[in-house]
């Protein structure tokens, strides 16, 4: 029986460029490639497969270089606007132009056209779970590049395999301290470096063979690391 609390949202997976959409976008064919293989996260559709333990599964289904729907709507919200890419991206993973002239009106129709629908679909599988729960969890399915991208905060080249990512607004401290609280005989592989985000080493379940970090950056997600994200110019 699924879980009637579960539900996995993959916001990245997609590398589907409308081509109405793909006229708005101002890099060559070429550039626009490497663009999409840095910035999809590859595979994370069947990485994260519908299953019968999850109540729902809503999947974005163009690329986020349309409209990333895991941004605020509002920039002034969001802290990836200031480089280029909030809800609407207008900068590449180099700082290069991705939208020429976004224009209110435009961005308006972009959020109205993708952002609002999946948020509607994403709201209607979390009031369908609360009909038979008292509770829903929302786990973000993502995959991240072995090599920090130009664009990211976090710079430090040590990067786990698997990043559980939690905060103190969106993550019950109760899953935080199940996933804090593994307890194995195996050692951690990786011990945490300074860095812009703070990431705490935590031991691997003996079953799985892979270095995992609890990421108090990122609200209740999973990633894994991809080197298919990974691109060079």
């Amino acid at each position: 029986m699924p879980s009637p609390d579960l539900i996995l949202h993959i916001p990245h997976s997609s590398r589907q460029i409308p081509t109405a959409e793909r006229a708005q976008l101002t890099p060559d064919d070429r550039t626009l490639a490497l663009e999409l293989r840095r910035m999809t996260d590859a595979f994370t559709d069947e990485l994260f497969p519908r299953t019968r333990f999850e109540a729902a599964r809503v999947v974005f289904p163009v690329s986020r270089l349309v409209c990333d729907v895991e941004r605020f709507a509002d920039d002034a919200d969001e802290p990836m606007a200031l480089r280029g890419m909030g809800v609407i991206y207008t900068k590449t993973t180099d700082g290069l132009p991705l939208r020429e002239h976004l224009t209110p009106s435009e961005r308006a129709r972009l959020i109205e056209s993708w952002y609002q629908p999946h948020h509607q679909r994403l709201t209607y599988s979390v009031e369908q779970a609360l009909t038979v729960g008292e509770s829903c969890t929302i786990v973000d399915c993502h995959s991240f590049s072995s090599k920090p991208l130009p664009h990211e905060p976090d710079q430090d080249p040590v990067r786990p395999d698997i990043c559980i990512g939690t905060d103190s607004w969106h993550t019950p401290e109760r899953l935080r301290a199940f996933f804090c609280g593994v307890e194995t005989t195996r050692q951690p592989r990786v011990r945490s470096s300074p860095s812009i985000i703070q990431r705490q080493p935590q031991p691997t379940p003996a079953s799985v063979s892979s270095r995992v970090f609890v990421c108090q950056s990122r609200p209740k997600s999973c990633a894994i690391r991809n080197s298919a994200r990974d691109g060079a110019p």
